[in-house]
């Protein structure tokens, strides 16, 4: 399907209390080292325990010995993510910043700028809910599949 108005994915804009999930499945050294590409190219700020930090690919998961936070700022959004295994990029998003439809482009914008980068499909969740996401983008073909409905 063409580029989806995030306004007619069901409960997707409704404030429940609970973020929304941006995650890369099947996620392996070669993809995060992409990611890493693609974060430094925007505004972001990155923390090892309590010390803001420079982001480096070996930080995250050879050498850390302490809690890493990455929040990424395109634009108005706020992204967070947490760095939780290797095997997926998981990328919180409070639904909050996305009040108006300039801030849902600039989400989508991001989410096919990062399927692009790791090459792989890169797909929206309720919060731990993985497995039922509201829209996912393919790169390979460069189409959004509407993937559960909520309504």
């Amino acid at each position: 399907m063409p580029r989806p108005d995030l306004s007619e994915l069901g409960d997707f804009l409704k404030w429940d209390g609970s973020l929304r999930d941006i995650y890369v499945f099947e996620a392996d050294a070669a993809a995060w080292l992409q990611f890493v590409e693609l974060i430094k190219r925007l505004p972001h700020t990155f923390f090892q325990g309590d010390k803001n930090t420079i982001l480096h690919f070996d930080d995250i998961f050879f050498e850390q010995t302490e809690s890493c936070l990455l929040t990424i700022y395109p634009n108005k959004l706020d992204l967070n993510c947490h760095f939780f295994t290797l095997q997926e990029i998981e990328i919180d998003l409070d639904i909050r910043c996305l009040a108006n439809r300039l801030n849902q482009d600039l989400l989508l914008d991001f989410v096919e700028a990062l399927a692009n980068a790791v090459n792989k499909p890169v797909s929206i969740t309720p919060e731990n809910q993985s497995a039922l996401p509201y829209i996912t983008y393919t790169h390979a073909n460069g189409d959004w599949v509407k993937a559960y409905d909520r309504t």
